[in-house]
């Protein structure tokens, strides 16, 4: 029996479309932690991640290793920021936004900030964003800070290299917390827009390789996104 012609061109626009067309996707900012986590715990979709990273879109990452010392490529997921940023978690961004956008080269500084300009305002985030964001991670930055002068130079004494363990351990808890506290205080003050502005002004130029550890690397994200209380 033949169709009408416009039920089938009906049919052919629905093919077109596709079954989500119904449904806008939900932007990148909006997914819970949970649904980040099951995405990266996603088997399928993880080694065609591989695939991707193998046929040379992260291959720098994959020279660097030494094959004898290194894991495999396979106990790896490569999440590149501009095709899943979904997967990346808020603390990811922060992070490399914040070394950044804070460096102590001040050329660093300002040509990332720069670059970040159009972003910004498409996010809708207010022009003196850098000096509000500064504001509410004080305590963040002298944590980064301090870390990074504990290993500015090289040590040679086992007793001097102990204790620097043991500080930079310290000062990774504290930054833990403090980092949690800082991205509550900017969503507080920003709101949506600032987990919009990780998203689509961040994440497209970050591409990072992550343990695939199951549940042991869920725990830890639930206990880095809590402030590793």
């Amino acid at each position: 029996m033949r169709r009408p012609l416009h039920t089938t061109v009906l049919l052919f626009a629905l093919a077109l479309v596709g079954p989500a067309s119904a449904q806008s996707p939900k932007p990148p900012w909006r997914w819970t932690l949970d649904e980040r986590l099951a995405g990266r715990d996603d088997v399928v979709a993880a080694a065609a991640r591989l695939r991707d990273a193998r046929m040379g879109e992260v291959s720098s990452l994959s020279k660097s290793a030494s094959t004898s010392k290194q894991p495999t490529l396979d106990q790896f997921d490569f999440i590149s920021g501009r095709t899943h940023p979904e997967l990346l978690v808020p603390w990811e961004l922060f992070d490399h936004m914040m070394e950044m956008a804070y460096a102590d080269d001040p050329e660093v500084r300002s040509i990332f900030r720069e670059a970040k300009r159009s972003s910004l305002a498409s996010s809708g985030l207010p022009a003196d964003f850098w000096d509000k964001l500064e504001a509410v991670s004080v305590a963040y930055l002298s944590d980064r800070r301090q870390t990074r002068d504990l290993h500015k130079r090289l040590v040679s004494d086992p007793a001097v290299k102990n204790r620097i363990r043991i500080q930079t351990a310290s000062l990774e808890n504290l930054k833990c917390r403090d980092r949690a506290m800082a991205i509550a205080a900017a969503r507080q003050e920003f709101g949506e827009k600032f987990d919009r502005f990780l998203y689509e002004g961040i994440a497209p130029n970050m591409t990072i390789a992550v343990g695939r550890l199951g549940r042991i690397s869920q725990t830890r994200e639930h206990e880095i996104d809590g402030g590793c209380k």
